[in-house]
């Protein structure tokens, strides 16, 4: 016999039975399976002790970059010759071939110097 439903899942909408592990969201008091959330049974055990648990959702709305990869501080670089980028500093144009951008003067040809490259090969 299934347990009577509590609420539904703040992710995939189905109801939240009393047997499964659930997380509630100190901010918006959603519910959440913790399969929907990726997170094990021992985890969502742990979670349950405490006192304050907010959702992935609420994070990203609280914290703006919380979803961002160390790799997005990164300053972009040259297609043609791997320095760094800098739009203040430099003079940008893109590769018509790839649409990388480049430093103009690292451009020939409209072309960034790997896809010079690959065009010389096939010549």
């Amino acid at each position: 016999m299934k347990s009577i439903p509590k609420e539904k899942c703040g992710i995939c909408e189905k109801f939240i039975y009393l047997h499964n592990k659930i997380l509630i969201c100190a901010v918006d008091n959603k519910a959440y399976h913790a399969k929907c959330l990726k997170i094990s049974r021992d985890t969502a055990c742990e979670l349950q002790t405490m006192p304050d648990w907010f959702c992935p959702m609420c994070l990203e709305n609280i914290f703006p970059f919380f979803n961002l990869k160390s790799s997005d501080f990164l300053p972009e670089k040259c297609k043609s010759c791997t320095k760094f980028i800098s739009a203040s500093q430099h003079e940008l144009d893109y590769c018509t071939l790839c649409t990388e951008k480049c430093h103009t003067q690292c451009l020939n040809l409209s072309l960034c110097k790997p896809c010079r490259d690959d065009s010389e090969k096939y010549s």
